[in-house]
């Protein structure tokens, strides 16, 4: 799949995920590059449910993160 010629994209991975998940996030980060894929989290005891909670928590690096691709507070990097 080709890289979007606009928008950008943080790549999220619980923790707790398998290794085919973190593989999928770093084949996107390598394919699309540094232009697009801006950043990446992983954070630990999460998996692809309980990780979603990080974006209501503001003291997370995913709700920051969050907040800075949508322009509303700092850089997403």
């Amino acid at each position: 799949m080709p890289a979007p010629k606009q928008g950008t994209l943080v790549t999220v991975v619980g923790g707790d995920e398998s290794e085919e998940f973190h593989r999928q996030a770093e084949l996107i980060a390598s394919a699309w590059g540094r232009r697009v894929v801006v950043g990446a989290e992983r954070p630990a005891n999460r998996n692809h449910m309980s990780v979603l909670a990080d974006l209501a928590d503001p003291a997370s690096g995913t709700h920051r993160r969050a907040l800075g691709l949508l322009g509303l507070a700092g850089s997403p990097r």
